[in-house]
Order: structure tokens, then sequence, then C-alpha cells
């Protein structure tokens, strides 16, 4: 099986996630955290009527893109406030930008992402912790705590109040999807 990593994959199904899922207004602010060339919002930008601008990040120089660098880094020092959506289409499982995004933002956004999980493909175990499973535990059988690692991660994103997923699931283990992400209420 190969491991490489294949930039816009499911392009069709990707551009139709999020078009039909744009918010009601017609200016629409895009915070897009894994941009490459700007291939998926390019051509939302192209097909839909809305006005639609777009802050790109990569950590990959792109012809096509202004700033370069860690989205991690990136998003814990800028505000989110200006973005209605923030899109997390990462090849692996974007939990560490989704954290972050859930601590920071102070209104609804709208997030669109990718979760990809190789046969093998182990999840943060930060992740694991938030749902309950000890690092012991996931350390002791790793592969059983491997499976199903969507349903592991909507498990983990429920947690931070999130009520409806719309996702897509073309191959079994690539899952594109979208959901709103509101404020976190102030536990501790």
């Amino acid at each position: 099986m190969s491991s490489q990593k294949t930039n816009n994959s499911f392009l069709v199904e990707k551009i139709a996630l999020r078009l039909n899922n744009l918010p009601e207004k017609q200016k629409i602010k895009v915070l897009d955290l894994f941009h490459g060339n700007g291939c998926i919002w390019g051509n939302i930008k192209r097909l839909s009527e809305k006005i639609i601008d777009v802050s790109g990040i990569d950590i990959k120089e792109y012809a096509s893109f202004s700033l370069t660098g860690d989205n991690m880094k990136v998003i814990q020092s800028i505000s989110l406030e200006p973005y209605d959506i923030i899109d997390v289409d990462a090849y692996g499982c974007p939990y560490e930008q989704i954290k972050i995004i859930s601590q920071k933002i102070k209104s609804e956004k709208i997030i669109f992402y990718t979760f990809i999980q190789s046969m093998m493909g182990s999840l943060p175990f930060d992740m694991f912790s938030d749902i309950g499973f000890s690092n012991e535990m996931v350390k002791k059988t790793p592969v059983l705590f491997s499976k199903n690692g969507h349903d592991k991660f909507l498990d983990w994103i429920s947690l931070l109040g999130v009520k409806q997923v719309r996702f897509i699931n073309p191959t079994g283990r690539k899952f594109y999807g979208c959901f709103v992400l509101c404020p976190r209420r102030n536990t501790k």
C-alpha cells in the first residue's frame, strides 16, 4: 500500500462539500490552513456567486500563495475572529489544529476537515486522553485503539460541543467533513 500523499485527491467531492455548506452571507472570509496551490478554494470562488476572501497558509512555498509557515504557529499568533470558515484539509488527523481553534474562537466558525488514517495509523495520545483513555491503555494495545479512528475523532469533537457533522467517506480511510464550532464555555 502506498503512503504517498496526494494533494487534492477527491477534489470534486471536497469542492461539493464546501459549496453545499457555505454560510448564508454574501461575503465570506476563509482561513485555509493547508492551502497548497489554492486549488480547492480557487474552484469554489469560481463556482460560487458569493464573494470569498481566502487567506492561505502552507508549510511549502507555492507560486500562487503568499504565507509560508507552520499553521500551528500561525493560528496561535493571529486572531481567528475575522474568519467565517477555517479549512483544515490535513493529511492525517487535524486534532492539534482544531484544539487550538476551539480554545481561541469567540464566535461560531464553520470547520471543514480532512481526516485520513493509514492502516495502522496511530492517533494523538492527547485525543485519546480527552475521550477517556489513558496513555497506558493505548500503549498496551495500540492496534485496538487504532481501529475506527474517525469515530474516535467524532467522539472528541462532540466534547467540544459539536452537535452535527456532515461527512463523506469515499475510500474507507479518508473522511471529508464539516461542522459548526462554537466558542467553548469556560469550564475551569
